[in-house]
């Protein structure tokens, strides 16, 4: 099938990476949500403080 990638990675960091992640997973436990695609990058560190 059809797959969505990337061209240009966006760098997110600090409460606004907070707030995507939040979304991301909603978005993840809807049911009615087949796929979820995204295109940031965000350090280890960065994702290792919200884990």
């Amino acid at each position: 099938g059809f797959q969505w990638k990337p061209i240009n990675l966006i760098n997110i960091k600090g409460d606004k990476l907070k707030s995507l992640f939040n979304l991301l997973e909603e978005l993840e436990n809807d049911e009615d949500v087949q796929h979820v695609f995204s295109n940031f990058e965000a350090s280890e560190e960065e994702i290792r403080k919200l884990l």
